[in-house]
């Protein structure tokens, strides 16, 4: 079985968005271990995506486990109600969507949504 290509243009995309809302996190007055979880997850993402040549799809994937993975904290919930909750897990989507773990990009944010509550 051979691991699944994704264009260059797919992974710049998504590392453009999760960059941008790492820049907005860093100038954002929320609390440090709200901000930390955001910064943290936001950066294994971006890691995968500039290993990827390295990696591959495995490394993004591993990067993906790892946050949602990290879903049943107390601060994941905080982070899910904050300001940028909705990009936060927008960015995520993005990448399951990317990966095909999840058949659209509402079916896996529906189901962190439905945790979270």
């Amino acid at each position: 079985m051979s691991e699944k290509e994704i264009a260059p243009q797919e992974l710049d995309s998504i590392r453009q968005s999760a960059w941008s809302l790492y820049e907005e996190i860093l100038k954002s007055d929320l609390p440090p271990k709200l901000s930390s979880y955001l910064l943290d997850n936001l950066y294994l993402i971006i890691e995968a995506i500039d290993d990827y040549e390295i990696t591959g799809a495995a490394g993004l994937e591993r990067s993906l486990n790892a946050v949602i993975g990290s879903v049943a904290t107390e601060t994941a919930k905080q982070a899910s109600e904050s300001s940028f909750g909705k990009q936060f897990w927008g960015v995520i989507t993005k990448v399951g969507v990317l990966l095909k773990i999840g058949k659209t990009a509402l079916e896996l944010e529906e189901g962190v949504r439905k945790f979270l509550h």
